[in-house]
């Protein structure tokens, strides 16, 4: 029995779906597949002194931004659950080539859940500050590469889920972050299908 060839820009997805990463459709992008996806990547790359998944770092995004962004603050990284969480670096060294694919998978993710075309500023701005406690508590980072939090930013930060997907006060792991994230998306008004 002959095979059939499959293009070298599909990737196969935890639902069973395939994608073509090359040319995602609306009808790709799930949101159970994000959760998962995102709850099981690591931030940083993994060099962090505990695991801190991406949905965790969504999870706690949303929890730092006013009530009409919550759902466009706990999508903001949805993208990673396709291309991966390529670190900032490595996007600067790779300028041109990891950018429209995200930026693809980001605007269908965008249209299918009805959110802005664009980051919202208010979300970038909680991502901004969730980066910067994330370095100081999780990863062995110089602080000359960052701007420690203020006091004041430290006091007005929110967080709802910790590493391991603990969640504050709960003993779980990146099952629950899984399933505290499709949750908040239900919370927040988003739309499954």
């Amino acid at each position: 029995m002959a095979m059939t060839m499959i293009s070298n820009t599909i990737a196969g997805l935890i639902s069973g779906r395939m994608v073509d990463l090359a040319d995602p459709k609306i009808e790709d992008i799930s949101i159970e597949d994000i959760a998962t996806s995102l709850s099981r990547i690591c931030r940083f790359n993994g060099h962090t002194n505990t695991l801190l998944s991406v949905a965790c770092h969504s999870i706690n995004v949303a929890a730092n931004v006013p009530p009409a962004y919550r759902l466009e603050a706990l999508l903001h990284d949805a993208a990673e659950a396709y291309v991966g969480d390529v670190v900032r670096p490595l996007k600067l060294m790779l300028a041109g080539k990891i950018e429209p694919v995200e930026q693809r998978f980001d605007s269908l993710i965008r249209r299918k859940y009805g959110l802005p075309e664009k980051l919202s500023h208010a979300v970038e701005s909680a991502d901004n500050l969730l980066l910067r406690h994330e370095i100081e508590q999780y990863t062995a980072i110089s602080c000359n590469f960052y701007t420690p939090l203020s006091p004041n930013e430290r006091e007005l930060l929110q967080t709802e889920c910790a590493p391991d997907g603990y969640l504050i006060g709960h003993d779980i792991h990146s099952a629950a972050s899984e399933e505290r994230f499709l949750r908040l998306f239900d919370l927040y008004g988003g739309i499954r299908g």
